[in-house]
């Protein structure tokens, strides 16, 4: 299981992307306060040499100090993640990730579509417009990552952020992973929440729609 440290953004959102989560508590079709999050099974594949630059690149280089939030923590924007319908709450909640949901209608049990979330505090030399730049890296150095288009730049809440999707190759198997990342402006610092949905291929259009509910009717607050 990987643990997030300085690379606390892009390691969780690796680990998210290849591994599946763990069964889910009841399902409920109303926004939630918070996501809760279930446990990685799996150690993620090394990422593709000499590719694309990622945001954790961007925080090393810029010497940014990186620090997780949770939901509720104390100077932090209040995100009142939508539950999308068909979805649940994940009952396992690893110590680096912000929340998680289920899909609680899978066809496979054993590997349901998730989506989770990773909520880092950055301060120092960062700015928004380029958080968002380098958020797409991660995924376009995954093995085998045929994007689905480009990076959409979107607003959810008012919020700026950006949208990235595509298949990758795990284990010999084609996966989905689609991926939101959105910033949050605070008065010393920047709040980073990024929102990963993995699924088998032929689940993708479930992951997509549930991203759409989320960026729809999600409610951000600001600190």
């Amino acid at each position: 299981m990987l643990v997030a440290t300085t690379t606390g953004l892009t390691a969780a959102a690796l680990s998210f992307a290849i591994a599946g989560c763990g069964p889910s508590g009841e399902s409920k079709s109303t926004t939630s306060e918070s996501t809760a999050v279930t446990a990685v099974q799996d150690q993620p594949p090394k990422l593709e040499d000499g590719l694309d630059d990622t945001l954790h690149d961007y925080i090393v280089e810029h010497n940014i100090a990186e620090v997780p939030f949770k939901p509720g923590d104390p100077g932090t924007p209040t995100y009142d993640l939508a539950l999308p319908e068909h979805w649940a709450l994940a009952t396992e909640i690893p110590e680096w990730a912000f929340g998680a949901i289920v899909y609680d209608q899978p066809r496979d049990a054993s590997d349901p579509p998730t989506i989770t979330a990773i909520a880092n505090k950055l301060t120092g030399d960062v700015e928004g417009p380029e958080v968002l730049d380098y958020a797409s890296g991660l995924l376009d150095n995954m093995p085998d990552f045929k994007p689905l288009g480009e990076a959409t730049e979107r607003t959810i809440s008012g919020f700026n952020s950006v949208d990235y999707a595509g298949t990758y190759l795990h284990e010999g198997k084609t996966r989905f992973v689609a991926q939101k990342t959105v910033v949050v402006p605070g008065p010393d610092a920047l709040f980073v929440v990024q929102l990963n949905g993995t699924a088998v291929e032929s689940d993708s259009q479930i992951v997509l729609d549930a991203m759409q509910w989320i960026n729809d009717r999600t409610t951000i607050t600001a600190a």
